[in-house]
């Protein structure tokens, strides 16, 4: 299926359970006269950095008069490259400053104009470079079969919650296979527990900190016929923990896989909580 079908059709799903789960009137009338979609960041580099993809939601297009945050325009494109992934009428904006008049912790607000109509998003900004700090567990460390792996980490006063990301490279008799999994919590404890490590393998564990909707919340954008979410997060940290031998090598079609980088996996994690892969790959 491509990428554009695929968006599509969660909109769609989107749309129904706006009007199946809303009791509102107000959110329902709101919901039906949606015609954009937006997934967006604001994040701190220390510099202030602005992007988002939006999409329509109808056939007949749409378009944005103009997106303004930190005090500027941001750059608002309908760039019809992206029409090779079946996304017609694709937009996307982006605005980075030099800027340094925010901090870690400070309320960022982005404002959408369209058609004599404007609405508004606030989200307090996270450092993207500096991710959760673990307290548990230590770097490569080992855990015997059925021991339960306790993941903590230091408080980030700034940021609503956290989201985990981790791989199990396992044996299981004589065949190597892999699982993935996402979680969002907004403790600072998170347990894998012992019954999943019943094979000899390792985990690939990464962490951040995330400001914005997590799974389960209403969208923070909601207006000007515009619905979305807009996040704010880090980089993410890593540590790689052993179960039993730690070996995976039984199998000769089980290489091990590179490190993916810091960047690279905060980006998979926040694509997989917004259910959305951003089609700019640079961002």
């Amino acid at each position: 299926m491509k990428k554009g079908l695929l968006i599509s059709f969660l909109l769609l799903i989107l749309m129904v359970s706006l009007f199946i789960g809303c009791s509102d009137d107000d959110k329902t009338i709101a919901a039906a006269a949606a015609q954009g979609y937006l997934i967006g960041y604001v994040n701190l580099y220390p510099q202030f950095d602005f992007y988002a993809d939006i999409m329509p939601m109808t056939n007949n297009g749409f378009t944005i008069d103009s997106i303004v945050t930190n005090d500027s325009i941001a750059d608002y494109r309908d760039d019809s490259y992206w029409n090779v992934y079946g996304d017609d009428n694709y937009q996307w904006a982006s605005l980075y400053s030099d800027s340094t008049n925010y901090q870690p912790g400070d309320t960022a607000e982005v404002v959408f104009y369209r058609n004599n109509t404007m609405t508004s998003v606030q989200v307090r900004l996270l450092d993207y470079t500096i991710g959760p700090n673990y307290i548990l567990p230590i770097s490569n460390d080992t855990v015997s079969l059925g021991t339960p792996i306790n993941i903590i980490w230091n408080n980030n006063q700034d940021a609503d919650w956290y989201g985990i990301s981790y791989r199990y490279y396992k044996d299981s008799s004589g065949t190597a296979v892999t699982t993935r999994t996402y979680k969002s919590v907004s403790d600072t404890t998170f347990t894998i527990p012992g019954s999943e490590n019943v094979f000899n393998g390792y985990y690939r564990i990464y962490l951040i900190a995330v400001n914005g909707p997590t799974e389960g919340d209403p969208l923070n954008l909601d207006g000007a016929g515009l619905l979305g979410e807009l996040h704010s997060y880090t980089t993410s940290e890593f540590r790689r923990v052993y179960v039993g031998t730690g070996s995976t090598t039984t199998s000769a079609n089980f290489p091990e896989e590179p490190e993916i980088t810091p960047q690279k996996a905060s980006r998979m994690m926040m694509d997989y909580f917004t259910g959305h892969t951003l089609k700019k790959d640079n961002h």
